[in-house]
């Protein structure tokens, strides 16, 4: 099996914009849709190192608003028909950020750095197990995806 491993670098709005937007300040934000209405939801994200799914939703954007404010890594790939696992790019949030995923960017749920789980809400529209394309990298792909952020997170925890 080949093994991809992603060092997470800082994010920000520049780096990201390829895969969406930052705001510092969700506010009023609402995801722009093609199909059905906004719904509010809410995930929880684990901490892992290894990452087999992942998904794009071809409906609108996602917004994914961090409630735990904790350190977050981000995996997100260019939108495409299939993710290319040589082209995911991980991003490690102070975790005050809220992202917005354009449509069809592949990604994964948020990964917190400093616990174990942490939870996040989810704004995304109401058709979108309709319009998402899903992917287990290592059953499908035969691609595991490895997360190495240790020498990250001492910097994050330190406020540094």
């Amino acid at each position: 099996m080949k093994k991809i491993v992603l060092v997470p670098q800082p994010l920000t709005p520049e780096e990201f914009r390829p895969f969406g937007r930052v705001l510092v300040n969700k506010g009023s934000y609402v995801p722009r849709l093609t199909v059905g209405q906004v719904m509010v939801s809410r995930m929880r994200g684990y901490q892992r190192k290894e990452l087999d799914w992942f998904s794009a939703h071809d409906d609108g954007e996602q917004v994914i608003v961090p409630l735990d404010k904790v350190p977050t890594i981000f995996v997100v790939g260019h939108p495409s028909r299939e993710p290319n696992p040589a082209a995911l790019k991980a991003f490690l949030s102070q975790g005050q950020e809220t992202i917005v995923l354009s449509p069809s960017v592949w990604h994964t749920i948020p990964v917190p750095v400093t616990v174990f789980s942490a939870l996040y809400e989810n704004h995304h529209g109401s058709e979108w197990t309709e319009h998402t394309r899903s992917v287990n990298l290592p059953k499908e792909k035969g691609v595991t995806v490895v997360l190495h952020w240790e020498e990250w997170m001492k910097p994050v925890m330190d406020g540094t």
